[in-house]
């Protein structure tokens, strides 16, 4: 993913044959179920495999066709979208992403609900290179996730995240360990 980001960006940065008046963009949508290991714990590992496969399935029939999805992680996953998307169509876009995968899956004797934290980060406006764009959409989606303690949904920008953070340094203490963790991931 990181190959096709740089050589997105790349192409982006350089006008690549791109109409330089044409705002053209790379976002980055990381998606996280906040709650699976909760989820692990309840219903074993099985059903918890089956459960991830239901949400990648979802997610793939939700994002556009242009767009690329990828696990990340166990509970991890990743859109990257090269298309012009005003930041209220990427917060549109993602609440579909969220509503489809918090839906309740049921059978005849579970019934399943999650949370998930989305952070969003987008070229050129909160990263030059690959590695900082998705480090800061993770970065927005574990603020999102620490707000509402995993158990409600969040969606959050990069730039939403990181002025919470520097909200959280001026009214606490700057040694507070939430703070120096929430700083540590953003580098």
């Amino acid at each position: 993913l990181e190959d096709w980001i740089d050589d997105a960006t790349s192409m982006l940065q350089s006008g690549g044959g791109i109409n330089k008046s044409t705002s053209c963009s790379v976002h980055v949508i990381y998606i996280a179920i906040t709650n699976f290991e909760r989820l692990l714990h309840y219903v074993g590992h099985r059903k918890s495999d089956l459960f991830i496969q239901v949400v990648a399935h979802r997610i793939r029939d939700i994002a556009h066709t242009n767009d690329i999805v990828g696990r990340v992680e166990a509970s991890e996953f990743i859109i990257i979208s090269k298309r012009d998307l005003s930041k209220e169509d990427l917060i549109s876009y993602s609440n579909q992403i969220s509503n489809v995968i918090n839906d309740s899956f049921r059978n005849s004797d579970t019934e399943i609900t999650v949370a998930s934290s989305i952070g969003l980060a987008s070229f050129p406006e909160d990263a030059r290179f690959s590695g900082e764009l998705i480090n800061r959409a993770e970065y927005a989606v574990s603020i999102g996730a620490s707000n509402t303690a995993g158990l409600k949904n969040s969606i959050k920008t990069f730039r939403e995240a990181n002025e919470e953070t520097h909200r959280f340094v001026i009214t606490n203490n700057s040694s507070d360990e939430k703070f120096k963790q929430l700083f540590l991931k953003a580098l």
